[in-house]
């Protein structure tokens, strides 16, 4: 069994849901009140390694390899089950606090000097150059570049 993240936009939380490798559901209902249901998250791609209070690879490694050889004690498998629960509701409980939203405001970084507005010119010799090396680079895999719609992303 594997645990996968979800997120519910509507409530803003990450949520972990434990299931089979390969057979993890795309969608799951949110632990919250709002009963919608929230996506798989793939942003939080960390391993969760026990290293317990030990830190070096060797030990931990043979430790693990006990574990799964013999099963664990039962103060060592409760203390792994209490610090999974904390770490997942620490992560319901956070939310989305540490991605935060950003808007950029265009007209605020002209006004800072960090950003110069193109003119019109600017933006066409911008964006034909931008087609041109389109062109340049279908033309380097032998596609037709001429059936290239513009307008739509490639």
């Amino acid at each position: 069994m594997a645990r996968f993240d979800y997120l519910c936009k509507n409530c803003e939380i990450v949520w972990e849901r434990e299931a089979p490798v390969g057979k993890a559901p795309k969608r799951t209902k949110c632990p919250k009140k709002c009963g919608k249901f929230g996506n798989r998250y793939y942003g939080n791609q960390d391993l969760f390694v026990n290293w317990g209070s030990d830190k070096d690879f060797q030990t931990v490694r043979s430790r693990n390899a006990k574990y799964a050889r013999d099963g664990m004690d039962k103060q060592e498998a409760d203390k792994f089950l209490n610090d999974s629960i904390e770490r997942s509701g620490r992560q319901t409980n956070q939310g989305w606090q540490n991605y935060s939203r950003v808007t950029p405001n265009g007209e605020e970084f002209v006004k800072q000097g960090k950003a110069k507005k193109r003119t019109q010119e600017e933006f066409t010799d911008a964006l034909n150059n931008a087609k041109q090396l389109t062109r340049d680079c279908y033309n380097n895999v032998r596609r037709d570049p001429g059936k290239l719609d513009f307008d739509k992303p490639q």
